[in-house]
């Protein structure tokens, strides 16, 4: 289960010195944070904490700071009532914020310290996703294998909208930390390091809602063909909020171009939905669901990824999904205990983080 954390610290109801000390920050980022640090270019990203409204539950907002920043809160309508065994959380302040160079670096580091001491120590079913400053790959490499010294850390969050693409090897120090450590790298949707669409910027939210899978699909061709899993083949890749009914159709179209483009991929030896079907993950939010049940079976068949699918709440938002609710019927028992639980338990380090805290 995956659950969003947005503007859980630097909350209005936080006084300056309460912000300092949960930030850990140097002072000389302060001010960046209080008023926010405005980056030209490719970056146009804006630091501070200013909660976005209607985009989460009504119910979720606690009686101060912000929704998903409330822990009593979120075992009331989340852990404790549908009796979560594992929850990952995802700070999406990295959404918005620097994605490259010492500021990003500061920023990064403080929100995994902060992830630590505010969550990660306070309910045994809790871990958490390694945030990184994205563009910054020697940055984000270090940090990585800073923080997962915390075993409690499972994963590593990774915004789908980047730069270049996820195959290009400024990217590739990240890759090689999150081998080496065994943790897979989650891409959620999102970022401002690049446009939303292959059309540019949205002009309405509801476009952007709507075409949230195109960077997913660019981001999968990238991978495809620039040999990252040659070169870590034990490399893992969750593909989180960008659903999975366009999966089948475009493997089907890489494998084709694979066949008539050859000696442009000579590292590729098999069809590249050989290869995707090893390395990338799915979660739920959003699950696509087609009106018909029939089709869903169809649709999994194409995909035969079963054992690659698993459940994200994506708490606290407004679109979340209920896990009594969100898998059809039409899947079985079997096949939906392995996306709720099960698959989860497989990739992720769970084991291992339970293991340290008995020790």
């Amino acid at each position: 289960m995956t659950i969003r954390l947005h503007q859980a610290f630097g909350a209005p109801e936080l006084s300056d010195q309460e912000v300092e000390t949960m930030l850990s920050l140097p002072s000389r980022w302060h001010v960046y944070y209080d008023h926010g640090s405005h980056i030209g270019g490719h970056a146009g990203q804006v630091v501070g904490a200013r909660p976005q409204r209607d985009i989460y539950r009504q119910d979720a907002l606690p009686q101060t700071g912000t929704p998903g920043g409330d822990l009593e809160l979120m075992r009331e309508q989340l852990l404790d009532f549908f009796d979560v065994r594992q929850a990952i959380l995802s700070p999406l302040e990295v959404l918005g914020w620097p994605s490259y160079g010492e500021e990003s670096g500061a920023f990064i580091r403080a929100l995994n310290d902060w992830m630590i001491d505010e969550w990660l120590e306070r309910d045994p079913r809790l871990y958490g996703a390694i945030s990184i400053p994205v563009e910054d790959g020697a940055r984000a490499a270090k940090e990585i294998a800073r923080a997962a010294e915390n075993p409690r850390f499972v994963t590593i969050l990774m915004t789908m909208v980047t730069r270049e693409g996820f195959g290009h090897p400024k990217y590739w120090p990240i890759y090689e930390v999150a081998s080496d450590l065994g943790l897979p790298v989650a891409a959620h949707v999102g970022g401002f390091s690049g446009t939303h669409m292959a059309t540019g910027w949205p002009s309405y939210f509801v476009e952007q809602h709507a075409g949230y899978t195109q960077p997913y699909q660019a981001q999968i061709v990238s991978l495809a063909y620039s040999g990252v899993f040659d070169r870590f083949p034990n490399l893992q890749i969750v593909l989180e909020e960008g659903g999975i009914g366009w999966m089948p159709s475009l493997m089907w179209r890489l494998d084709r171009v694979w066949e008539s483009m050859r000696e442009h991929a000579p590292h590729l030896d098999r069809p590249p939905s050989e290869v995707l079907r090893e390395h990338i993950w799915f979660t739920t939010q959003p699950f696509d669901e087609p009106e018909r049940a029939e089709y869903i079976t169809q649709l999994l068949d194409q995909l035969d990824m079963n054992d690659r699918i698993m459940f994200a709440s994506d708490y606290p938002h407004w679109d979340y999904d209920d896990p009594r609710r969100v898998l059809p019927k039409a899947l079985g028992p079997e096949l939906r205990q392995k996306i709720l639980h099960g698959n989860a338990t497989g990739l992720f380090r769970f084991a291992e983080a339970n293991g340290a805290a008995h020790a």
